[in-house]
């Protein structure tokens, strides 16, 4: 699997290349693969029975509700999955939780046809371990063309970045994260991402979600 990953994936022309992020390294890529990669059967076993309790509708994408009924919400506007400060964010709420691992599940929307990319990390890995991996980093972390599902194994939280929402507020596409959490751990997340909320995110949030945020601004 790794090697068709490698190959569908590594194609020189395309947006890797075009954003000034240097040349494809296949070598880099495959040895960050086979420290990261999630094997089918791995996921299938333990951890897509965690994702089925966090999400819903997962074939389907935003103003669909994807979370589960029983979670709270927060919302910001989009672009990628991480950036640094939203990734440190996160990864604090993760080490409050005492959570180990780190799962990120690619859901290609540009190309639907390629197989995703299904991802496990440790909960403390740096940011700069994370970006390590050429192309395939890109894809996972920066990439603005596809949709993502990330969890970790207490269940307690899930985030999801939509990258083709239509927003009929500015008749404009928009992307959009949003971060699910079980009510009893509102002050955690409070804590680390209220700094981060911002005013706009009210009226660009579809409805089935605006009406579920905590709004701590």
């Amino acid at each position: 699997m790794i090697e068709k990953l490698i190959k569908e994936y590594g194609d020189p022309n395309d947006v890797f290349a075009m954003v000034g992020r240097g040349k494809y390294n296949k070598k880099v890529a495959r040895s960050y693969l086979e420290k990261y990669f999630l094997p089918e059967k791995d996921y299938l076993k333990k951890w897509k029975p965690i994702e089925n309790t966090i999400f819903q509708n997962q074939d389907k994408s935003l103003p669909e509700m994807v979370f589960q009924d029983h979670f709270d919400l927060l919302g910001f506007l989009g672009g990628c999955l991480f950036q640094q400060k939203y990734f440190e964010t996160l990864q604090a709420c993760m080490q409050a939780l005492g959570d180990q691992h780190l799962v990120i599940i690619h859901k290609p929307i540009l190309h639907e046809d390629i197989p995703p990319l299904r991802m496990i990390y440790p909960s403390s890995i740096t940011w700069s371990e994370m970006m390590s991996g050429n192309y395939i980093s890109y894809i996972i972390c920066e990439s603005s063309l596809d949709d993502y599902f990330v969890f970790s194994e207490s269940g307690l939280w899930g985030k999801y970045a939509c990258t083709d929402y239509y927003d009929p507020n500015d008749n404009n596409m928009t992307e959009l994260n949003v971060i699910g959490f079980q009510p009893a751990y509102n002050a955690i997340f409070k804590k680390h991402f209220k700094p981060l909320q911002e005013e706009e995110m009210k009226k660009r949030l579809p409805p089935l979600y605006k009406n579920r945020c905590k709004w701590y601004i």
